[in-house]
């Protein structure tokens, strides 16, 4: 059943919307103000469809043991609903993406920042293609095919899916994700071609190796920041530093209490225990809201 009930995650919409707020606001440019709009309306869409994806999995997962008596006939109905409401709410937000794009197409020096613009939208399109792909898997389930065959027919329609999400995912007119790229590498050849006087080292901040950045966020945690300041601190999204410090449990540099607290370790354990479960969107929505996402995923990666 987590073929069907992944999709409904919205958790990573979330966090790409986070950190593509995190970049529009730390590269100041033309139509800053209408950018930061774009994205403050994303978050504002998606932070109310979280608290939905919640109930929505935990609904659909406690179907899954009746399903097969009445053959997945109600379970592919209620997959059927959730999905189409899903997909208009990110339609929404695939309509104001591209009203904004278009208001952007004739200013100049857009190119990189159309770029990260159409992998926001490549990123909702996607969604809206796994959501579909849930449909149909309740839908084989319902007409009588047998698990393997209906999981061996939606891995060749993900295939085609992908291609089509690609169309799906460009922006109005020329900038689709393709053409921004193209223009960017062009103008990046042009740039080359020119002589440039070299810019001073010391501007250009080194990206952190892979690994390095985790090691920072927890140095920063453990000297006595918290997650906030930390993602100030360091221009990123909260949920990033959220993670570096899950990554930070389960790799056992982190002693879980100090992330967690021994109350809400005792609760998400609890409800792992009595919901038999270890599926984060089931978990989250039968426990506290002031129980954060980050922690439970710590608590899990903890426990193994």
């Amino acid at each position: 059943l987590n073929n069907i009930l992944s999709p409904f995650h919205t958790e990573q919409l979330q966090e790409a919307a986070e950190r593509w707020k995190g970049q529009v606001a730390t590269k100041k440019s033309a139509g800053q103000e209408e950018k930061l709009a774009l994205a403050d309306h994303l978050l504002k869409c998606l932070g109310v469809l979280l608290p939905v994806s919640y109930k929505t999995v935990s609904y659909l997962h406690s179907l899954q043991e009746k399903a097969p008596e009445d053959g997945f006939r109600f379970l592919q109905e209620r997959t059927l609903a959730a999905a189409d409401y899903f997909c208009r709410q990110i339609d929404t937000m695939v309509e104001a993406i591209d009203q904004h794009a278009q208001l952007l197409h004739a200013r100049k020096k857009q190119h990189k920042y159309l770029q990260s613009l159409a992998v926001m939208k490549k990123v909702l399109v996607k969604k809206k293609n796994d959501l579909a792909l849930a449909v149909k898997m309740t839908t084989g389930l319902a007409d009588g095919l047998p698990v393997g065959e209906v999981l061996l027919w939606l891995q060749a329609d993900n295939v085609a899916g992908t291609a089509a999400s690609e169309n799906q995912a460009a922006l109005p007119g020329e900038w689709s994700a393709t053409t921004v790229a193209e223009k960017t590498t062009a103008a990046t050849k042009t740039k080359r071609s020119k002589p440039a006087a070299a810019a001073p080292a010391a501007d250009k901040k080194p990206r952190p190796e892979k690994g390095e950045s985790t090691r920072i966020s927890l140095i920063l945690f453990q000297g006595g920041k918290s997650l906030p300041e930390i993602a100030a601190e360091r221009e990123m999204a909260i949920s990033t530093i959220a993670n570096h410090l899950v990554e930070s449990v389960a790799a056992g540099k982190l002693p879980l209490e100090q992330l967690v607290d021994q109350e809400k370790i005792d609760l998400i354990r609890q409800a792992v225990h009595r919901l038999e479960t270890r599926q984060l969107g089931v978990l989250k929505s039968q426990l506290a809201d002031h129980i954060a996402f980050h922690e439970i995923k710590a608590v899990l990666s903890a426990d193994g």
